[in-house]
């Protein structure tokens, strides 16, 4: 049960930051993750695919792309590039 959690963050966090370079590099890379997680779990335990966590998976991508499109609907994505701008500005 932890692991679906575990598994479901992961999906969140690849989606979320791979969205902040283009949404289509976040949700193409939260995908190839959820599914080669997913084969790599069929391989080693001899079953067959988990639809629900493929589901979850897409949830989660999903509500990664909502939180940062609501993140910079709300003006903290111009926050966050102004610092990186300021304190950061060798990159």
């Amino acid at each position: 049960m932890i692991k679906r959690y575990r598994h479901i963050f992961w999906t969140f966090i690849i989606a979320l930051i791979g969205t902040s370079f283009h949404p289509q590099y976040g949700v193409t890379l939260a995908m190839a993750y959820a599914v080669l997680n997913e084969t790599v779990d069929c391989l080693q335990m001899n079953r067959l695919w988990s639809w629900k966590k493929l589901i979850a998976d897409v949830a989660s991508i999903a509500s990664a792309v909502t939180a940062y499109a609501y993140s910079g609907h709300l003006g903290y994505l111009d926050t966050v590039a102004g610092l990186v701008a300021r304190y950061l500005s060798w990159l």
